[in-house]
């Protein structure tokens, strides 16, 4: 994982990844998550590749959901409201740029 290789508890919390993956299997963030909490993640590289247990943010999971900012129906000011939402309780949450386009969105202390 472009995070975290294997997640067997507690919780991965705002973290992002933006390189590529190359591995057997591989996600984003967590290659493979049994037991942990993924929160308002997101991952922003060119691409995972050389397995089947691959996943834009998770890779191999029983559950999960994540939602694919393409520009059309889901800008990064979408996500980083949804991600923001997700991160109410804890204390941290994500910026963005607006006046950048290619920006990404980064974690800032409340």
């Amino acid at each position: 994982g472009g995070v975290v290789g294997y997640g067997n508890g507690g919780s991965i919390i705002c973290s992002y990844a933006t390189s590529k993956i190359t591995a057997d299997g591989g996600g984003g963030v967590v290659y493979e998550n049994r037991s942990s909490e993924v929160i308002a993640c997101y991952y922003a590289g060119s691409g995972i590749s050389g397995g089947t247990s691959i996943g834009g943010v998770i890779g191999n999971s029983g559950s999960g959901e994540a939602t694919k900012v393409d520009g059309v129906s889901v800008s990064w000011s979408d996500a980083v409201s949804a991600m923001n939402a997700a991160l109410d309780a804890y204390d941290w949450e994500w910026s963005l740029d607006t006046t950048d386009p290619d920006a990404l969105p980064t974690p800032v202390k409340k």
